[in-house]
């Protein structure tokens, strides 16, 4: 993320195989997920549940998160 000092790693996905659906991610450390737009501008926060968070993706789109660590 832009200001390193607070800790937070945006993930950037990018579907290529051409195929809408969710992606299911495992995720250690992480306490909160917040979806964001490509310039890190935070959108809707988004559950980990039992380690897992799951956002749904467009074909050939792109995806971005904010994950906040515990």
């Amino acid at each position: 993320a832009d200001d390193r000092a607070v800790g937070d790693c945006i993930l950037r996905l990018w579907e290529i195989a051409g195929r809408s659906g969710p992606a299911t991610l495992e995720l250690d450390g992480y306490q909160k997920a917040i979806t964001t737009d490509l310039l890190e501008r935070n959108d809707t926060e988004v559950p980990i549940v039992d380690g897992r968070l799951t956002l749904p993706l467009k074909a050939h789109g792109y995806r971005a998160v904010r994950l906040i660590p515990e």
